[in-house]
């Protein structure tokens, strides 16, 4: 297996439950991406011109967290996952953060060792390349797409998200798109009936930032949301973030 060497952003790594989405309190790994735009590959980049910034390995109750070095190879993080986890326990490898995807020759790598051992990966991304998405898709075990809508109707837009869904399959990827109670539901409706989505699951997931809040869902708005999006999908759930709402990592 060729590497590239390539590096990324990583902020953290830790252990914890799914708290959002299809696998909901599974035990997972989650490696969490920093906020690099770029991928760092050192035949392009002197690495003496990039500041190294600590990251934890936060590892299980009763063992010492560990500190790493970012931007770090694929190779690196791997050999330190393996030191300071035990993987077997874990669902599956997580990589969350700020978008995956733009570490795409980094996740290559890492995917590829991660599948050579046999381990199942996740990914949760918006795809912001459809290249690179299409390079990495066949070595992911599992998927969150996330669905991000255009404001106003845009065809070309709309087309580049319908031919990122059909490289996947609804067998191992699920849908998200995340919703304030207070915008118009029918809008959103309109963009989706664009797309090949009839075979998969959505994730409606309500938003918990700025003005936007938990409370701001009862039981018949819930409902009414469901009702208005299930002719479109296979399944749907209504799911926010438990992680947040129990304070957990």
């Amino acid at each position: 297996m060729k590497m590239v060497n390539s590096r990324a952003e990583v902020s953290e790594v830790f252990a914890s439950i799914q708290g959002e989405g299809l696998f909901l309190g599974s035990m997972q790994l989650f490696i969490r991406f920093g906020s690099t735009t770029h991928d760092c590959r050192n035949n392009t980049t002197n690495h003496d011109e990039i500041p190294n910034q600590d990251f934890w390995f936060r590892t299980l109750p009763g063992t010492r967290n560990s500190r790493g070095k970012s931007p770090v190879t694929a190779h690196k993080l791997y050999k330190d996952i393996v030191k300071y986890f035990p993987l077997e326990q874990f669902f599956c490898m997580s990589m969350i953060g700020e978008e995956p995807l733009l570490h795409a020759d980094f996740l290559a790598d890492f995917l590829a060792l991660l599948k050579r051992d046999n381990l199942k990966t996740f990914v949760q991304t918006s795809v912001p390349s459809a290249k690179d998405f299409a390079r990495i898709v066949g070595t992911i075990d599992f998927l969150c797409l996330d669905i991000e809508l255009p404001k106003k109707e845009n065809g070309k837009e709309l087309t580049r998200l319908a031919s990122i869904i059909e490289m996947t399959s609804p067998d191992s990827t699920y849908l998200r798109l995340t919703v304030d109670a207070h915008e118009n539901p029918h809008i959103l409706l309109a963009r989706l009936a664009m797309l090949p989505i009839s075979r998969y699951t959505l994730i409606l997931q309500p938003k918990m930032t700025g003005l936007s809040h938990i409370s701001d869902w009862d039981t018949g708005t819930i409902l009414e949301w469901i009702n208005l999006f299930a002719p479109l999908f296979a399944h749907i759930r209504w799911i926010p973030q438990v992680h947040k709402l129990l304070r957990i990592p």
